[in-house]
């Protein structure tokens, strides 16, 4: 997982051919902003090299592109996603967002007609995890406004076969694997989607539009209006309970998950 503290945008030369063009650079430092100037000429050397090689671009980790709200430790970050929310990012931690039933042969012929979606991704999620301990035994399951959330403590690294083989049994969103995969991580939304909780939606375009006024003037008002919703509820705890992790009582917390509020 990779996150930055200060950033900067800038713009860079690089040579094509016979013409010189300027390209945007946005570029992160944990150090300064003067050092991120620094991470942006080697950003646009490489770019250069690439261009010069004809090259394609290598797959690496991805850095986190978001403004860092609070850093809890070394495995544990908290930034503001593209519409404003606040999102846990962790290598601690293995967590799912469950949101559509598992398909089972049987389901063609109507079994599952009438039954509450939710109470049905739970069933057959802890049927599955009856049978394979890829997952551990201490887990939280969690209900969010579109199904379930399961917070594991086994931490399972999302560059492994493991990870993919775990995605495809749970019927987990391909584009949270991917995500997963690209930046080592994995993440978990901690307040509400403004249009939930009826507020205008912020588009946050780079971690720099978090240091505007009108980004303050918006998140204060979207602080006050999230403290009426919940985003995840706990239904129950499965072997061991580690609520008392300082993370978990973290997540547990913003989530506003004891207050018997809507979900959003």
């Amino acid at each position: 997982m990779k996150t930055n503290r200060f950033w900067i945008k800038t713009t860079r030369r690089i040579t094509i051919g016979r013409e010189v063009k300027e390209v945007p650079i946005l570029a992160g430092s944990n150090i300064s902003k003067s050092d991120a100037e620094n991470v942006a000429d080697e950003i646009v050397q490489r770019i250069q090299k690439r261009v010069d090689n004809n090259q394609r671009a290598q797959e690496y980790e991805s850095t986190i592109k978001e403004w860092i709200s609070e850093t809890l430790d070394d495995h544990n970050v908290v930034t503001v996603n593209r519409y404003g929310a606040q999102v846990l990012n962790t290598t601690q931690y293995t967590i799912l967002d469950l949101d559509d039933v598992p398909f089972q042969f049987l389901d063609i012929f109507g079994r599952t007609r009438g039954r509450d979606k939710k109470s049905l991704i739970l069933e057959r999620f802890k049927k599955k995890i009856a049978k394979h301990d890829t997952l551990g035994t201490d887990l939280r399951i969690y209900e969010t406004t579109k199904g379930l959330r399961i917070i594991c403590k086994r931490y399972i690294p999302p560059k492994t076969v493991r990870f993919l083989n775990l995605m495809c049994r749970f019927t987990v969103d391909s584009i949270y694997a991917m995500l997963c995969i690209k930046q080592d991580c994995y993440r978990a939304r901690l307040t509400p989607k403004p249009y939930r909780i009826h507020q205008e939606t912020i588009h946050i375009q780079s971690p720099l539009d978090c240091e505007t006024d009108k980004y303050r003037t918006w998140n204060n008002l979207y602080e006050r209006n999230s403290k009426s919703f919940r985003v995840a509820k706990l239904l129950e705890t499965l072997g061991n309970d580690f609520s008392w992790d300082r993370v978990v009582a973290y997540h547990d917390r913003i989530c506003n998950c004891s207050a018997e509020n809507p979900l959003a």
